[in-house]
């Protein structure tokens, strides 16, 4: 899984599509995801959205 290239900051506005999905058992492993990232996070919440398409508005 590719990691997004920029950073979101307050104000800038995100539009995406995708699907909700089940997270794998090993985050780190399959999707890169460290614990500084939030993986204990992504634990308990059990799924995350995988992108297909992403819009960022570069103005904030």
């Amino acid at each position: 899984m590719a990691k997004v290239p920029f950073q979101v900051q307050a104000g800038q506005t995100v539009s995406f599509e995708g699907t909700v999905t089940q997270n794998p058992s090993d985050l780190e492993g399959e999707l890169g995801v460290t614990a500084e990232e939030g993986a204990d996070m992504l634990r308990q919440q059990g799924g995350h959205i995988e992108v297909d398409e992403l819009q960022l508005d570069q103005e904030a």
